[in-house]
């Protein structure tokens, strides 16, 4: 063979592993396991989208005696009544639960909950979101968010993911780490 020919073929070898190291690393962090006791926070902050996340930041809201509970992603038009049975917000002060409608993307949940948090000097927030999500919507939350703003992520177990919606996480992951330029 050339010396061209070995040298692309070299770099597609190490691409390809590159690759393949940074999925099997991704793939792992799906099933990173969850505080057993639940933290004492100013905030719960749930990202729309995923099946159990909102039942899930409701119980977390409970338990951790958050002053509120920030569902961000909203659609216009919802309420917290449409959202959650009246079995679920029987003891709860829905006062205390805001729906942020604006956003459409991980990326404006961020922005959205980043000024709410400022607006309201809150210091600590639960993140909820599914584990396919987490190690996205945690790294933007991160760069966003002052640093004294502590944020400890929840996934939420999503059974019977597809692999195409894992790849595509995968995807965006990546590419949220190279326009936020963190590597």
């Amino acid at each position: 063979m050339k010396k061209k020919t070995l040298l692309f073929l070299s770099i597609i070898l190490i691409f390809l592993s590159a690759v393949g190291f940074s999925f099997s690393d991704f793939y792992q962090s799906l099933s990173n396991p969850n505080f057993t006791e639940t933290p004492s926070v100013d905030a719960v902050v749930a990202l729309t989208g995923g099946r159990g996340r909102l039942s899930q930041a409701l119980k977390l809201f409970t338990e951790s005696k958050a002053t509120v509970l920030f569902i961000s992603g909203a659609r216009n038009r919802t309420s917290v009544q449409a959202i959650f049975s009246s079995e679920e917000l029987e003891k709860i002060d829905i006062s205390k639960i805001y729906l942020e409608q604006e956003s459409t993307s991980t990326y404006q949940n961020a922005l959205q909950t980043r000024n709410y948090i400022i607006q309201h000097s809150l210091g600590s927030a639960i993140l909820v979101t599914s584990n396919y999500h987490m190690k996205r919507a945690f790294f933007i939350f991160r760069e966003l968010f002052p640093d004294n703003v502590e944020i400890i992520p929840y996934a939420v177990d999503a059974t019977s993911i597809s692999w195409k919606v894992i790849f595509l996480e995968y995807l965006k992951y990546y590419w949220y780490r190279i326009i936020l330029w963190r590597f």
